[in-house]
């Protein structure tokens, strides 16, 4: 088919809706945290669905983009924050991004520069609610790489 091409109109039942492959993925548990895969809507009114990532631990539930997540794992994003409407606001950075003497860096400072914390503000602190080593960002990304593509 060529670029500029009709599309073929597929058989009924062909087609593989990318909210069906993402309700097929398995939750990962990775460090002390559950990932799930789940469409949300985003933009206006929230009519855009696109992948995310629903992140849960014993204290809190986030909700990330999972091409953000994707960057963030793959070093092109320092720290990533929870879309808007998220049960909570959270982040995750590397104790490399996180300033030293911040509330964020305080809450990595025993954390080794590579490792990443999910973090939630808490008042004028920052709470680390879990902290994935690098062997657990690689199982991260490969469970994101299984993601549908648009």
């Amino acid at each position: 088919m060529g670029l500029f091409s009709r599309k073929q109109p597929t058989a009924s039942g062909t087609g593989r809706a990318p909210e069906r492959a993402l309700d097929s993925l398995e939750p990962l548990q990775a460090g002390q945290a559950t990932f799930r895969a789940r469409e949300l809507g985003v933009g206006r009114r929230g009519k855009k669905l696109i992948p995310a990532v629903e992140v849960v631990t014993r204290d809190a539930t986030g909700h990330f983009r999972a091409d953000e997540l994707g960057s963030f794992l793959g070093g092109r994003l320092g720290i990533i924050e929870t879309l808007s409407g998220s049960p909570s606001t959270l982040f995750i950075a590397t104790g490399a991004h996180a300033g030293t003497g911040s509330p964020a860096g305080d809450a990595l400072a025993h954390a080794a520069k590579d490792e990443a914390g999910l973090l939630m503000p808490a008042g004028e602190e920052v709470q680390r609610l879990a902290l994935f080593s690098t062997a657990d960002q690689q199982r991260i990304a490969s469970w994101l790489a299984l993601f549908p593509r648009p």
